[in-house]
């Protein structure tokens, strides 16, 4: 009988062809169509298969979810830096922490650079392949950093190798979990980058728990009671001698056991819809559904490997020559640049204020913000997936600019938390934001590799936002005209943001959702 049937993505069915002479098998891409069709044969199989495509796509959020946690504790480095910068003192009397920037800096520039990389390797291995050798490369690094007792080494270890790992493994559950439900591939994004975030925010916590559990307090140097500090300079550092400085190596080496721990629970949760859902000796079918003809009386199923073909999306290297793909790399730069520069100047700035001077209080702020920097890759992926990418980051953007524009006016200690707060959660989102519009403008099929170059630009953004940030001060003099310049850069990325339009790639994959 003929009834009009909703077949989610991946499911495979049978079908007959125009003559009803011969019978095809092939896989369904989620189409609203008029068909002749058992129904209670086709309604017992939809809800079985779509909701393994359901329960697929949630297992690997959360593998990638758990496997962030452990990617996301480069944000940790601010708090862990006191501990490092001491223990390495040890051996080294004149190392401060603005040589230990470089370590930060080293970190960013190593996944900013491999993520292409990374894209390439999940494309010729798979999601899990690619994302223990991601990882095993990051926690190699930590353990073999608690071995070295030189700067250069520990930057090279700890630095760069600890970047490269994180930029392997970052993309391949983001692609994974598009291939399981690409109508929910922002969420998807923003459950896994999420644990990105709330990494940092729960080892932030183990790791002062193990280094420094008696909660000793460094000091600033002076010839009798400190003389381990740095002569001429207000900084404070812990005894290069004392237990907290010796705890660090064998703290290193828990890290990376635990680092290597979640990224095995997690890898072990990604597979490619694929394996579950096609068989062996699946052959499809020979007609073809043209997806330009948006004609409700179209036959349901069509022929994968054809689909396949003509929405393929844009290379790496169209990409590149594109200039859609030059306008989201600038969006990226300017709209990472203002949450980089408030997470890493907040408290140097609210010193300045009269509440400033409660350590307790600014070191809350910094926990909350790790909170909304969470919720805001969760939120804003969510919304991408009901309003679009760019529009949400075209709201972001905007509303980014007010707010650090208007940072010097929140005197109180309740307004300024509630501006840092805000300023951080739509930084946060930009890492789910940015795969979703990669995917929505480019394609899926290349879209590990495309956003590996479009996350370059997040190699830029933390120059600007934090080693720039005291030469930017200095040549303005006043936070507040600080605060409209990196406004100012927000409110580009809006700009930016207008001169997207859709590839031709993005148009067929537009047309195939608008039919469901």
């Amino acid at each position: 009988q003929t009834a009009t049937c909703f077949v989610p993505h991946g499911i495979e069915i049978g079908f007959l062809n125009k003559a009803k002479t011969r019978y095809h098998r092939s896989i369904a891409i989620g189409l609203k169509q008029t068909v002749r069709c058992d129904l209670k044969y086709q309604e017992a199989m939809i809800s079985g298969e779509s909701s393994r495509l359901k329960w697929g796509g949630a297992r690997v959020a959360l593998g990638g979810f758990i496997m962030h946690l452990a990617l996301g504790t480069m944000y940790t480095f601010g708090n862990a830096t006191s501990y490092l910068t001491s223990h390495l003192r040890k051996y080294d009397p004149s190392l401060s922490y603005k040589h230990m920037l470089l370590v930060f800096a080293l970190q960013i520039v190593g996944q900013a650079t491999t993520m292409f990389l990374g894209g390439m390797l999940e494309t010729k291995v798979g999601p899990r392949i690619a994302s223990l050798i991601g990882g095993s490369t990051m926690a190699s690094a930590v353990a073999l950093s608690s071995l070295v007792k030189s700067y250069v080494a520990f930057a090279a270890l700890y630095g760069l190798m600890f970047g490269v790992g994180i930029g392997l493994a970052y993309s391949a559950p983001l692609v994974c979990g598009a291939r399981w439900v690409p109508q929910r591939k922002g969420l998807i994004n923003g459950v896994v980058t999420a644990g990105f975030g709330l990494g940092a925010f729960a080892f932030n916590f183990i790791i002062t728990a193990l280094v420094n559990p008696h909660n000793v307090s460094p000091c600033v140097f002076n010839n009798v009671t400190c003389p381990w500090g740095v002569e001429g300079s207000k900084k404070t550092y812990f005894d290069p001698h004392g237990d907290v400085a010796d705890r660090v190596p064998h703290v290193l080496l828990i890290l990376a056991a635990s680092y290597a721990t979640l990224v095995i629970v997690g890898a072990s949760m990604l597979t490619n819809p694929a394996a579950a859902l096609q068989h062996k000796n699946d052959r499809y079918a020979e007609s073809f559904v043209d997806v330009s003809d948006n004609d409700a009386h179209k036959p349901l199923l069509i022929n994968t490997a054809r689909l396949q073909a003509r929405t393929v999306g844009m290379t790496p290297r169209q990409v590149v020559t594109s200039g859609q793909g030059w306008l989201l790399w600038l969006m990226m730069i300017v709209t990472t640049s203002t949450g980089i520069y408030v997470i890493g100047s907040y408290k140097t700035y609210a010193e300045t204020l009269t509440f400033g001077q409660n350590d307790d209080a600014l070191s809350h702020i910094g926990s909350g913000m790790s909170v909304t920097n969470f919720c805001g890759r969760v939120v804003q992926g969510f919304l991408a997936d009901i309003f679009g990418a760019v529009p949400v980051i075209r709201g972001m953007a905007v509303l980014s600019a007010v707010l650090t524009a208007t940072l010097t006016q929140a005197k109180s200690e309740a307004m300024f938390t509630a501006w840092v707060l805000l300023i951080t959660f739509c930084y946060g989102g930009n890492f789910s934001l940015f795969p979703t519009a990669t995917m929505h403008l480019f394609g899926h099929e290349h879209a590990g590799e495309n956003y590996g170059i479009i996350i370059t630009a997040l190699g830029i953004s933390g120059l600007v936002g934090t080693l720039l940030k005291s030469e930017l001060l200095t040549a303005f003099h006043e936070y507040e005209y600080l605060n409209f310049f990196m406004a100012g850069l927000s409110l580009l990325g809006f700009i930016l943001s207008l001169g997207l339009r859709r590839s031709r790639q993005g148009e067929v994959a537009a047309k195939l959702k608008d039919l469901t």
